[in-house]
């Protein structure tokens, strides 16, 4: 576990889906991530009035960069009460439509890590819209998608690949999210019926965060970066580490 239980309690949030601090990350380096500045999550449009207000005046947090799509708003709603306590809104939208992917009834880990690489491909140009806000802010920013996994991990995964940090950590971080997500598997398993399997093998293939999935798409990422141009723009990688690292 990358967080104690403390760390974990202290930031939880009842109405919240998958939401957690990026905090006690070390680089290669040995310079420490700097605490309770970035924050990742699934969709904040269910929080209630309380956690609204914890969000805004305990975690100080200035913007929210909703990773959802045109779409997946209108189905399930803006933030309201989020940007009634006085957190800016900011909708960078990251698709994941892929026709192959979602002809697979049971997506294999290797079908994910190809399904990642697609989405980070066809969506850059927000990827890095959304790391140069966390570069570029002075307050605390949550970012995430609808349930906080597949955009949101990508996104966690280059970023504290870009900070340093060993891979074992970052894969650790997206294991996580299976133990986040499990309270909703009874509501969200109904979707099982659309594809003709049984619940309990959609929660495997689809909500499961599984760490493999996330180390093989580092993996082929840097093996790609390796063939290609630089991926990173000049600036983002240096003013990343200069704004979340210590010194």
């Amino acid at each position: 576990m990358i967080y104690s239980a403390s760390q974990m309690a202290l930031h939880q949030m009842t109405s919240a889906i998958n939401f957690r601090p990026l905090n006690g990350f070390t680089s290669t380096d040995g310079r420490m991530m700097k605490s309770n500045l970035i924050f990742r999550s699934g969709s904040l449009s269910g929080l209630d009035r309380s956690d609204a207000r914890h969000l805004k005046e305990a975690l100080g947090i200035s913007t929210y960069i909703d990773l959802r799509t045109p779409k997946e708003i209108a189905n399930s709603g803006r933030p309201e009460l989020l940007i009634e306590s006085g957190v800016h809104w900011r909708n960078i939208p990251i698709s994941m439509k892929n026709a192959a992917f979602e002809a697979k009834l049971i997506p294999t880990e290797e079908d994910w890590i190809h399904h990642y690489l697609c989405i980070l491909e066809e969506n850059q140009k927000a990827v890095f819209e959304t790391l140069d806000l966390l570069a570029r802010s002075s307050a605390p920013i949550v970012f995430g998608c609808s349930a906080g996994k597949d955009r949101t991990g990508i996104l966690t995964g280059l970023l504290l690949s870009v900070l340093g940090v060993p891979r074992q950590r970052i894969v650790d971080d997206y294991g996580l999210t299976t133990e986040a997500l499990r309270p909703f598997f009874p509501i969200w398993s109904r979707h099982a019926d659309q594809r003709g399997i049984a619940p309990d093998v959609f929660c495997h293939a689809i909500l499961t965060a599984h760490p493999a999935v996330m180390d093989g798409f580092l993996t082929k990422f840097h093996e790609r970066r390796a063939r290609r141009e630089p991926f990173w723009p000049p600036h983002l990688r240096r003013e990343l580490r200069h704004r979340l690292l210590e010194v």
